[in-house]
Parts: C-alpha cells; sequence; structure tokens
C-alpha cells in the first residue's frame, strides 16, 4: 500500500496538535478580599491588573481566567476590555499594549465568581503584564473588582500591583496580608514552529518503523 508523503505529513501533523496547559495559575487559595476595580455606584474604572511571570513552555494563550468579587445582590453587566502589556525596561512597569480585546459583556453574580475570557492565540513573553478595565456598568450595585489570591501554583507574581490613573501608571502594594496578586489562570498552546518539528519528527519516526 503507497502513502504519499503529503498523507504522511497531514496524519503527522494531526498526531502532533497540542493540548492546551495552563502557563499560570493563581485560583487556589483565596486571600477574601478584593481590589475596588468598581466602586459602589461607579460606572467605569480605570486600567489595573497584575505582572506575571509564566511557567511551562506554551506561549500562544487562548483563554484568560478571571476571578471576581462582587460585595452585592442585585446581578447586573459590565464591558470588560482586557489588554496584555509588554514591561517596558526602562520604566520598570507597564509598556505599550501588545494585545486588546473587544469590549465584551461580562455578568456580575454574586460573591466570588470566575470571568472566562477567550484570547486568539496571542504570543506572549514570559514576562508581562495583563490588565482589565471596565465599562458601562449596568444593575449591580455594590463593589466589584478582581480577587486577591496567593500564592500562584503555576509560575509566579510580586507582591503588587498595576493601576492607571491618566497616563500615570502606579504600582500598589499593602506591604503584607492581603498580597497585592490577583486570581487568574491562562491558557495556552505551543507556537506553530513548535508543531511543525513536532510534525516533522513523527513523519521521520513513522518512516524508520516502516
Amino acid at each position: 500500500m503507497r502513502v504519499s508523503l503529503t498523507s504522511l505529513l497531514a496524519f503527522g501533523f494531526t498526531a502532533a496538535l497540542p493540548a492546551q496547559s495552563i502557563v499560570y495559575d493563581n485560583t487556589t487559595t483565596s486571600l477574601n478580599n478584593n481590589f475596588p476595580l468598581l466602586p459602589e455606584w461607579e460606572v467605569n474604572s480605570a486600567e489595573a491588573g497584575d505582572e506575571i511571570w509564566l511557567g511551562g513552555t506554551d506561549r500562544e494563550v487562548t483563554e484568560l481566567k478571571l476571578i471576581f468579587n462582587y460585595r452585592g445582590t442585585v446581578p447586573g453587566t459590565f464591558n470588560a476590555l482586557i489588554r496584555f502589556r509588554e514591561y517596558d525596561e526602562s520604566f520598570q512597569g507597564p509598556g505599550a499594549a501588545f494585545y486588546e480585546s473587544p469590549l465584551t459583556q461580562v455578568q456580575t453574580t454574586a460573591g466570588l465568581h470566575e470571568l472566562t475570557f477567550a484570547i486568539p492565540n496571542v504570543m506572549v513573553p514570559d514576562h508581562f503584564i495583563w490588565t482589565l478595565q471596565a465599562f458601562d456598568r449596568q444593575g449591580s450595585e455594590g463593589e466589584l473588582g478582581m480577587a486577591y489570591f496567593n500564592p500562584p501554583t503555576i509560575g509566579s507574581s510580586e507582591d503588587w500591583l498595576w493601576q492607571r490613573g491618566g497616563n500615570e501608571w502606579t504600582a500598589y502594594s499593602w506591604g503584607g496580608e492581603p498580597y497585592a496578586n490577583f486570581g487568574a489562570q491562562l491558557t495556552a498552546v505551543p507556537e506553530p514552529a513548535t508543531l511543525l518539528v513536532t510534525a516533522a519528527g513523527l513523519l521521520i519516526l513513522r518512516r524508520h518503523r516502516r
């Protein structure tokens, strides 16, 4: 039976399709507190987020999960804008955004709840800053913000968060409890070049077996 090179390569590539992996995870230990991204009655927020270092080797991000806390009972919505920002070595803080999401409406419910954002296979460095900004809050009336969690179980994050007021970025740390790290999880897949190398390796292995 003759099998074409194209067919083998296609088979190898299919076999090499990656499983997603978690490259940052800080969703295990809640610190029972939250950052007031949207204080009570505020409609729009400043931009705020966390500086993180990733674990593992996959760097094409497909999903971001955030743990939010709502100190209220009336459900509502807001429009979320996610940004990934470079770490600016000269400033030693958030730099230019290399990814900005469309506005995404999310639901807010009482207590801790998980917000999941699909990310369109964005390549990220080992060290960067993710941020969130909220717009057009509707319905909910209590304080709303990212929940504090610590320590990360995959990757790492130092004890501070970033917030931008106007054009100025400020790093906030409370110098202890609660640690200024947000509950977040990033999922990624290998970059395409890695998949091609893996597929080529599978093809060579199948040739040897034949």
